[in-house]
């Protein structure tokens, strides 16, 4: 078990390198730790290295948002919390919110879903293109992540750089979130005090190739983004990589060209297919490669011909205000259903749950994880979901305890330490393969100071154990 203490709160973080870890990368592993179900730690592979551990320092310090800002949009951001050190007091990695079930962009930035991802996240079907209202469901996510980089990019310090749909996760829920926030560039009074660590060619601008910029090496401007968004704002409404076709004999410049027709080709000559290039183009090529680009709003379609073609791109701000201006628009779809449910009809007593799989009756309760906190004077409001399976001792213990807690008043109310805290309990049956999966959510929500909190915590993970 490895133990990690948080530089600015003090508290300790635990994990095992075997079980909790959650992924790898170049630079370093992400691991859940025990005491916060909703924190995860990003533990670098290169440990005690100085420039890491300034860079984590100054982006907790100068965070991009603050209490003006929605939380909505904050938390597009997942940024670094509190650098973390080993028990020598050594910086090693820092903390920042853990992503649960979660897909990368990619995943629905093609023609059509991969099979294998829709039928691991059914939730997915909201997304296929032959759904009604998935065009404008599309238009709200570029929307959320134009969002989540204006609001990097007003402060003045901040690039992303590396923004490719591998970097962005997509939840259920329809929330979206810009990760590997540690790999972005970090400048101060125009000086840059740390380059990106990473680019990838496909999202890439043409000044990359045409300068030989190297990100890691060079100072990138706000620009280079809006080009990667642009990428990724037209995977997911097109369907299509925005420079693909296939050129004209005629326009090829020499037989010495090589990698004509190749995206780089195409993108440092800002050979883009549907804008003044066009004439440039095999016609079939523009017809099934970018089908229904002449369909979308004027003002989408302008932006993204000042993005892919003029040294001049609009901001940021300039695709917020109108993403938003369109998404509010369109028609409103009846929203399809993320999953299907069944009322559980076969158990008078809703709090107890039980699943009969080959004879046997399993009885679970699941408790969402899910940690919001905002300060109030000298304490904190405190929103906690927790999440794990109970044995069914433990179980028949837990729903006890519910029931004394409902049966309290009909607010559902109960005292802990004399704070008052509120328990909300439902419960949902879903049918599966194996039979049918009953899970009780428990919501509970008040007013609770640091050691309140900490007992809370506790408390659900003995009853985990």
């Amino acid at each position: 078990m490895v133990r990690l203490i948080g530089r600015i709160s003090k508290r300790v973080y635990t994990y095992n390198t075997k079980y909790d870890k959650l992924g790898d990368g170049g630079y370093g592993d992400v691991y859940s730790v025990k005491e916060d179900l909703s924190l995860c730690v990003k533990v670098y592979k290169l440990q005690h290295n100085t420039s890491y551990e300034i860079k984590i320092t100054f982006m907790c310090d100068n965070k991009p948002f603050n209490g003006s800002v929605k939380r909505e949009i904050s938390d597009i951001l997942v940024w670094p919390i509190e650098p973390v050190e080993d028990q020598n007091g050594r910086f090693v990695g820092f903390t920042m919110r853990k992503i649960t079930e979660s897909v990368d962009l990619s995943a629905i930035s093609t023609s059509k879903i991969h099979k294998p991802s829709l039928k691991k996240h059914t939730w997915l079907n909201i997304y296929k293109r032959t759904n009604k209202g998935a065009y404008r469901v599309r238009i709200l996510l570029s929307h959320n992540i134009a969002q989540g980089l204006n609001l990097l990019h007003k402060t003045g310090k901040y690039v992303m750089v590396d923004c490719k749909p591998e970097n962005i996760r997509l939840t259920p829920n329809g929330k979206v979130y810009l990760i590997d926030m540690d790999g972005i560039q970090v400048v101060d009074n125009n000086r840059v005090l740390h380059h990106a660590m990473a680019s990838t060619e496909e999202i890439m601008p043409p000044e990359a190739f045409n300068n030989k910029i190297i990100p890691s090496k060079t100072k990138i401007e706000p620009d280079w983004d809006v080009f990667s968004f642009g990428v990724i704002a037209y995977l997911l409404i097109i369907a299509r990589p925005p420079f693909t076709g296939t050129l004209l004999d005629r326009a090829i410049p020499s037989a010495s060209v090589t990698d004509v027709n190749s995206m780089v080709f195409l993108v440092k000559n800002k050979y883009f297919p549907m804008g003044r290039y066009k004439h440039l183009f095999k016609q079939n090529s523009i017809t099934d490669l970018h089908p229904i680009f002449n369909k979308l709003s004027g003002s989408i379609q302008k932006l993204f011909l000042k993005t892919f073609e003029q040294n001049n791109r609009p901001s940021m701000q300039e695709w917020v205000d109108v993403l938003r201006y369109v998404h509010d628009k369109l028609p409103k779809q009846k929203p399809m259903p993320l999953q299907k449910t069944k009322p559980n009809t076969n158990n008078s007593n809703p709090n107890i749950t039980s699943t009969k799989i080959n004879n046997k009756v399993l009885k679970t309760i699941t408790i969402i994880t899910k940690i919001t906190i905002t300060r109030t004077g000298q304490n904190e409001n405190v929103h906690i979901k927790v999440n794990g399976n109970l044995s069914n001792n433990k179980f028949d213990a837990m729903i006890k305890v519910i029931n004394k807690i409902k049966s309290n008043n009909k607010q559902n109310n109960v005292n802990i330490n004399n704070k008052n805290i509120t328990a909300i309990i439902t419960t949902e049956d879903t049918p599966t393969t194996k039979g049918r999966t009953i899970t009780t959510k428990i919501e509970i929500d008040g007013i609770l100071n640091n050691n309140e909190y900490d007992e809370i915590i506790k408390s659900i993970e003995k009853l985990k154990n």
